[in-house]
């Protein structure tokens, strides 16, 4: 898995990759997830849109979208 990343100002933006090889033995490329976050510290919260996945308090995960 490769996590990758740029920032901008108070903007984040992530993602997710996997390199695979197929059955022909080509590598191929797919993202799991991509998100902006930023912090919103007014509020002492992070806003968070995309394709993503959090482990919540009980130690699962939920994705969201």
């Amino acid at each position: 898995m490769l996590k990758s990343g740029v920032n901008v100002g108070a903007w984040r933006l992530r993602a997710s990759n996997n390199l695979t090889a197929n059955s022909d033995d080509k590598p191929q490329w797919t993202t799991s997830g991509a998100w902006l976050e930023r912090d919103l510290t007014r509020w002492q919260s992070e806003l968070t849109l995309g394709d993503t996945s959090r482990r919540a308090m009980c130690l699962t995960r939920y994705s969201f979208r």
